[in-house]
């Protein structure tokens, strides 16, 4: 794989890989939903379906039409799907259906309140009658779907509940709910705009009693100029009747009303003064006879008590005969009124035939006009007031249900085959996502082809992991002697083999002509502690030495050394020693070794530094050295600390023909090994090569070639 182009044989190659991981996923997530499915309550969907008439009824005219658009009638069908959703709409279906008090809508208890009651203990949830009621409405809307039909004028309502029973009968509630509180709103409009003609009517007719009588009053307010003129006898006469009755009329209106005030405080005296009638005045002559006797009568008597009662009687006489004179008082007012309204009707109907100056014309006939238009307008608003009324009785709903809901016998929810299908899909994506950060960025190699993807280069061997019996220190490179044929020295005679190709292909570090370029040193190395490197150092050391070549190990792992245990050697001093100190250390007394098993030279470590070890690295003493040994050594090994905690390797790097990039099967993981590959790229020489080797590789998975050739390795 390179960063341009996907590889889609290793792209494969890594699902492979991490099969396991994606097969946990998929199951993981399919048991989820399988127990979803197998918990869940199943819910029933039932739809009404309403038709929208967007046309403006009129039952009065129905030839009657208003313009219409399409972008007018869409408006006027999402409005309706707004006002179907609304909450007066929920909350009437909550009344009617009772809902209130069902198990499934009603007011439920929360969790808490749950888990109090399971353990014992007493909600203490206090219950708010208009909070239950909000709490009713929204679990219904909830439960309600409503939707247009596409670009049509039908609009789905849909209900969902776990009887399906109960979710048909919602539906249908919800649709005639919805359709009564349309018919509604339009009688309320109407006995709206019924009650706004009612005052407009009650003004007209204000208006038009006093167009009429702005006539009279002007003929009365200018009588005598518009008979001044005129030798007319009859309108002479109408003229002296109409002043007489209007006299007449004064004077009795002020006689009933000084009567009705008297009746009403009881003042006798002046009721009678007042009505001017002898029988009364007979009456009150009596009562104040007894009024006289019953002063002088005795405290208690029996004559006093006779003469309360006969003036009691007496007074309740006067009363009523005075409330029968106040009352024909009354209707003499309402017969002068009457001809009253005769004579000036006549003295007006005589003076218009009449010959009136003209000063007077003009006005007499804006006051007509005036009435004319008053009594025209007073009209059109009682037609109009009749036509609303009946038009409040005669109102129908736009829409209508064209399709009541029906029982549905198939549950809406859960869908199994779409949550299962769901779950599938999902879980193959987050598989694959996560078999992906397994593989680039969180797990560690757990194959070459996976490691070589991560170093964009082939892998030099897979060193497989093979646990050693008994107490033995010398790790596994004594396989390298004891055990030649097995699979571990396979591996690592393969990586010397990697390792010699690329050398011959890499360029030489150095163009001086007292350099010898057929010696070589490759560095060792790893990203973290306990991968193998040292152990790998070794048995790379000893192979090159028993194919015949002059090699030198080299333990530059001054914070860590590991060498001499390896070969059970306790060096005088050691190699820290030596760069700390280079003229009091002899080199062959001191931390120079053979190894025991092969003809390979080492130089030791012995203990752990207590002093920064880089700078140590980067003398001239350690350069020194190197040079000495190229000029000696066909090979040297460098077996150095791991980059990650130590920095001392990137200090070596530049000296190196090839970098040998330890990883643990398993173990290292994908960040630290790029970051590690990045820093060694960056400190090493151009062109040297990274060979990555994949170490402690379990059972037979260290390269196919172990697996169908695994017959010709003697293991032990």
């Amino acid at each position: 794989m390179t960063d341009e182009t996907i590889d889609i044989r290793s792209l494969l190659a890594m699902l492979k890989r991490q099969l396991r991981l994606i097969i946990i996923t998929v199951f993981l997530f399919v048991g989820i939903a399988g127990i979803y499915l197998s918990t869940s309550t199943p819910l029933y969907r039932s739809t009404a379906l309403i038709y929208v008439d967007p046309s403006n009824k009129n039952l009065l005219d129905p030839t009657l039409s208003t313009p219409r658009s399409a972008s007018s009638d869409n408006a006027r069908v999402e409005s309706e799907v707004e006002i179907i959703r609304s909450n007066t709409v929920a909350l009437d279906v909550v009344q009617k259906a009772s809902l209130i008090t069902d198990t499934e809508f009603g007011p439920q208890l929360s969790s808490i309140d749950k888990l109090k009651i399971w353990v014992g203990m007493e909600s203490d949830t206090q219950i708010d009658g208009a909070r239950t009621l909000r709490s009713v409405v929204n679990r219904l809307r909830e439960s309600t779907s409503v939707s247009r039909r596409g670009l049509t004028y039908l609009i789905n309502v849909s209900v969902t509940s776990a009887d399906p029973e109960k979710a048909a009968m919602l539906a249908n509630q919800t649709a005639n709910s919805y359709i009564e509180q349309q018919v509604k709103s339009k009688i309320n409009a109407s006995l709206a705009s019924q009650d706004i003609l009612e005052a407009q009517i009650q003004d007209a007719r204000d208006d038009l009693a006093q167009s009429d009588q702005a006539l009279d009053l002007f003929i009365n307010d200018n009588l005598d100029g518009l008979t001044a003129d005129t030798s007319n006898d009859a309108l002479i006469a109408l003229r002296a009747n109409v002043g007489s009755l209007n006299d007449a009329l004064i004077r009795t209106q002020d006689k009933a009303s000084t009567a009705s005030n008297a009746l009403e405080t009881g003042d006798v005296e002046t009721l009678v003064t007042a009505l001017e009638n002898d029988v009364l005045a007979e009456l009150a002559s009596q009562r104040r006879t007894i009024e006289r006797r019953l002063a002088d009568a005795a405290e208690g008597s029996i004559d006093q008590v006779d003469l309360r009662a006969s003036l009691e009687a007496l007074e309740n006489t006067i009363i009523e005969n005075a409330r029968d004179d106040v009352n024909g008082l009354t209707s003499q007012i309402s017969r002068l009124q009457e001809q009253q309204s005769e004579l000036q009707g006549e003295l007006r109907n005589t003076l218009l035939s009449s010959d009136i100056p003209s000063e007077y014309l003009a006005q007499i006939y804006e006051i007509q006009q005036e009435s004319s238009i008053a009594r025209a307008q007073y009209q059109n608003l009682l037609r109009s007031a009749r036509d609303t009324q009946t038009q409040a009785a005669l109102q129908v709903a736009d829409s209508r249900v064209v399709s009541p809901a029906t029982v549905s016998n198939s549950k809406a929810s859960p869908n199994t085959k779409l949550i299962l299908a769901m779950a599938i899909i999902a879980s193959l994506g987050v598989g694959m996502g996560l078999a992906f950060l397994n593989e680039f960025y969180v797990g560690g190699f757990i194959s070459e082809e996976q490691l070589s993807d991560a170093a964009q280069t082939p892998v030099a061997a897979a060193i497989p992991f093979s646990a050693e019996k008994g107490d033995h220190q010398h790790s596994l490179a004594h396989r390298i002697v004891d055990s030649p044929l097995s699979s571990y020295p396979e591996a690592i005679r393969r990586l010397r083999a990697t390792l010699d190709q690329r050398i011959r292909a890499a360029t030489p570090i150095s163009t001086d002509a007292n350099t010898d370029h057929t010696s070589k040193v490759i560095m060792v190395t790893s990203s973290l502690p306990a991968e193998g490197k040292s152990t790998t150092a070794l048995a790379l050391a000893r192979t090159y030495a028993l194919s015949g070549k002059k090699t030198l190990l080299i333990d530059a792992d001054l914070r860590r050394p590991t060498q001499h245990r390896f070969l059970d050697v306790t060096p005088e001093a050691g190699f820290l020693d030596y760069l700390l100190s280079p003229g009091s250390q002899r080199i062959s007394r001191s931390f120079y070794a053979r190894d025991p098993e092969t003809p390979l030279e080492v130089i030791l470590g012995r203990g752990r530094s207590q002093v920064p070890t880089d700078q140590l690295l980067m003398s001239d003493v350690f350069d020194s050295l190197l040079k000495s040994a190229r000029e000696v050594f066909e090979y040297v090994i460098i077996d150095t600390p791991p980059i990650l905690p130590v920095v001392d390797g990137r200090y070596i790097v530049h000296h190196a023909d090839a970098v040998v990039l330890n990883v643990r099967w398993a173990s290292t993981g994908q960040r630290e090994f790029r970051e590690v590959h990045n820093q060694v790229q960056e400190a090493m020489r151009p062109g040297t090569p990274i060979l990555p080797v994949l170490s402690h590789v379990e059972g037979n998975k260290a390269t196919t070639t172990t697996q169908y050739y695994g017959g010709y390795y003697d293991e032990e």
